[in-house]
């Protein structure tokens, strides 16, 4: 078990703690950020925030390929890419 800051995180939980996401987009305010190959090979996790879903945040866990697809429709919906 591992203590940061008032969060207690045992095993089972998701923690993302990065500096630097594979692909980031963000638009508005809005975010999108995506790690390929985590949790584990081939699988690819995704944070996104939408303000007009405020205060959810998605994270989703798919296939790599899956979320590639993700990725262009923000390309192609004209979402600046970073890094930020």
């Amino acid at each position: 078990m591992t203590k940061l800051g008032f969060t207690l995180v045992t095993k089972g939980d998701l923690l993302a703690v990065s500096k630097h996401a594979d692909v980031a987009f963000k638009n508005d305010g809005d975010f999108a950020l995506f790690w390929y190959n985590t949790p584990k090979r081939g699988k690819c996790m995704s944070v996104e925030y939408i303000k007009a879903n405020y205060p959810a945040v998605t994270v989703s866990i798919e296939a790599n390929w899956r979320q590639r697809r993700y990725v262009n429709r923000y390309r192609k919906g004209g979402w600046d890419e970073g890094p930020f």
